[in-house]
């Protein structure tokens, strides 16, 4: 398998993980892909910039139980569904 199939399938693997709704974060991604989180934010920058994906806010638990507010990434629904 060439590199470049490598990279398309990866970013297939990631796009089939990103949902509508309420989003998922880059540690979320990174767990149900198996990539790096500095992957996910690569391959998300570049998704957002084509207008596949966006960022919003959702609420997560911390370690400690506290609720918090953090980014989180989300596919366009329009790109859902090509």
């Amino acid at each position: 398998m060439s590199k470049k199939t490598q990279v398309i399938d990866a970013w297939e693997n990631m796009i089939g993980v990103l949902k509508i709704g309420d989003g998922q974060t880059t540690a979320e991604i990174a767990e149900q892909t198996g990539c790096s989180e500095k992957m996910v934010l690569k391959r998300l920058k570049a998704l957002i910039a084509t207008g596949k994906a966006e960022c919003v806010r959702a609420s997560r638990k911390t370690i400690d139980g506290r609720m918090s507010i953090v980014p989180a990434y989300r596919l366009v629904e329009k790109a859902r569904n090509k």
